[in-house]
């Protein structure tokens, strides 16, 4: 059953992002007015946006299995051109109530993203970032 990301959701993926690339001085994961403090000081700065692609829900056996994945977006700032686009997924088991789906729906999109994050920071790295 295919579930639709709400702003909790969205802004936990942003959130994972944010602190998983927050100790790199030049990167932003995009919220607002960080933006105009970027790029000071000559060196090269980027900002990170990242969507909910998929987020399913299926029946595996007793449990229902919670399927997600994540696409990041990186661009140049101040000009905004893109310089990479790359996904991630996960899936997790979880129980039928409510709060054991909404949990499941948690963990995924932080895997994904969590998993995005680690990727990117040897990438940043070698940018200058």
């Amino acid at each position: 059953m295919q579930q639709t990301a709400d702003a909790s959701l969205l802004a936990l993926l942003k959130g994972t992002l944010r602190k998983s690339l927050g100790e790199l001085p030049h990167v932003a994961v995009l919220e607002g007015t960080e933006e105009k403090n970027l790029g000071k000081g000559g060196r090269p700065a980027f900002v990170v946006d990242g969507n909910v692609l998929q987020l399913d829900e299926r029946q595996a056996g007793s449990f229902l299995e919670t399927s997600c994945e994540v696409k990041v977006l990186i661009a140049r700032w101040p000009s905004r051109s893109v310089i990479l686009w790359t996904s991630a997924g996960a899936a997790v088991q979880g129980g039928k109530r409510e709060q054991d789906r909404e949990n499941a729906r948690r963990d995924c999109l932080e895997a994904s993203a969590g998993q995005l994050a680690d990727s990117l920071v040897g990438y940043f790295k070698s940018q200058g970032g």
